[in-house]
């Protein structure tokens, strides 16, 4: 489904998707869908998740600020048609993940319920797969897990962090001068008012993990400048930035023009597709 407002709490079917059209980045994606659990496995997979709530890194904190929240209004529509039992496990499972978070994130709302969203499909398995059919399930169970898996275990800013981390240290040694160039070239940039685009193939409504890459590496390179910049520089450096992190997933024609005149500060016009893993996520 499309995000529409994040948290909304709205899932809607999702067209298919052509062949192929997910092959690139999928690996980055996020975890697998949840599988079913017995309940011996339930009461350890929700253990290692509250284990792994208790020990995030600055850069999964800094993902989970930005991953897609969970659909808590879903969660609070079928509460009533929820046992005795399974209601409690939730109201549980919500304060002991919020107990275990690290002390100076327990109120951020996004960390929160995305830790809290992934504990929730755990608890809900049962009751999900007894009631909902296949594919909608499915989808709820995705929905739930996703932003947790798109900011856990994730390189700080996906499959070519490395060229992001260079790009972003060139910025923070760049002179003012250089920088007010750049930036009247890239305001003289053909399509420099537009924002980044997405390769074939890839969505930011459904890439979750690659979205988070995008935005945080757009967020820290701007933050990185030393003086601000016009609004259609800014645009021009956050798509070379995007154009980065995507570096998979464009061709090479289309990942030059994006870099455009920052290509001069990033040295990456010849940057060469990394090799793309197809890791699987730990679950919890």
């Amino acid at each position: 489904p499309g995000r529409g407002r994040r948290g909304s709490g709205r899932i809607t079917p999702a067209p298919p998707a052509p062949p192929g059209r997910r092959q690139a980045g999928a690996a980055f994606r996020g975890a697998a869908r949840p599988v079913r659990r017995r309940p011996a496995d339930r009461d350890e997979a929700l253990e290692r998740h509250l284990e792994r709530v208790g020990r995030l890194t600055p850069d999964e904190i800094d993902r989970l600020s930005l991953a897609e929240t969970p659909p808590v209004a879903f969660v609070a529509s079928i509460s009533r048609f929820l046992s005795p039992e399974r209601t409690a496990a939730l109201a549980a499972v919500e304060k002991q993940v919020h107990e275990r978070l690290p002390r100076a994130v327990r109120w951020n709302a996004a960390i929160r319920d995305a830790a809290i969203g992934y504990a929730q499909e755990i608890v809900l398995g049962p009751f999900l797969d007894e009631h909902l059919s296949p594919p909608f399930r499915d989808r709820v169970r995705e929905r739930l897990t996703r932003g947790w898996s798109a900011a856990i275990d994730q390189p700080r800013y996906g499959p070519n962090g490395p060229a992001v981390v260079a790009a972003i240290a060139a910025l923070q040694r760049i002179s003012a001068a250089d920088l007010r160039r750049l930036a009247a070239a890239a305001s003289a940039e053909p399509g420099g008012r537009s924002g980044p685009p997405w390769p074939k193939g890839l969505r930011p409504d459904e890439d979750d993990a690659l979205r988070v890459s995008s935005e945080l590496a757009r967020r820290d390179a701007l933050g990185a400048l030393g003086a601000p910049m016009p609004a259609v520089a800014r645009r021009s450096l956050e798509r070379a930035i995007h154009a980065l992190v995507l570096r998979h997933a464009f061709p090479a024609t289309t990942f030059a023009t994006m870099l455009g005149p920052w290509s001069a500060v990033f040295g990456a016009r010849d940057v060469p597709r990394p090799s793309v893993r197809s890791d699987r996520h730990p679950r919890g």
